[in-house]
């Protein structure tokens, strides 16, 4: 049930590098998945992103530092992109040993969804 108040927003993260909103839970809606995972990029023109990527590395590594996955190698899914109607699940892997992340991988599926060109 996130709504991003761009109000609220803009005052909370003036002073940060940073601008970006990730926000995940361990509540899933689809069988299968590890984590129901939200990203919000209003600085970037994004109000809210299907598939990200770059911090489903991140995020399985802090799932595995804290305890929330154990295995070894760690295998994550992250559903993303239900709540816009572009569901998405990307897989995130994590190799360790005895807790030290040693190779972290990201990947999944893609649709083709169009093109552009632009001639300046």
């Amino acid at each position: 049930n996130i709504k991003v108040r761009l109000d609220v927003w803009e005052q909370a993260v003036k002073d940060h590098a940073e601008q970006h909103l990730f926000a995940f839970t361990r509540q899933v809606e689809r069988e299968g998945s590890t984590v129901h995972s939200r990203m919000f990029a209003p600085a970037m023109g994004i109000v809210e992103n299907p598939a990200t990527g770059a911090a489903s590395g991140p995020l399985g590594c802090y799932l595995l530092q804290h305890g929330l996955v154990t295995d070894n190698p760690a295998m994550i899914v992250s559903e993303q992109g239900l709540e816009m109607g572009r569901p998405s699940f990307i897989h995130i892997q994590i190799n360790h040993i005895d807790g030290e992340i040693k190779r972290v991988s990201v990947g999944g599926q893609t649709v083709y969804i169009g093109e552009g060109v632009i001639e300046i």
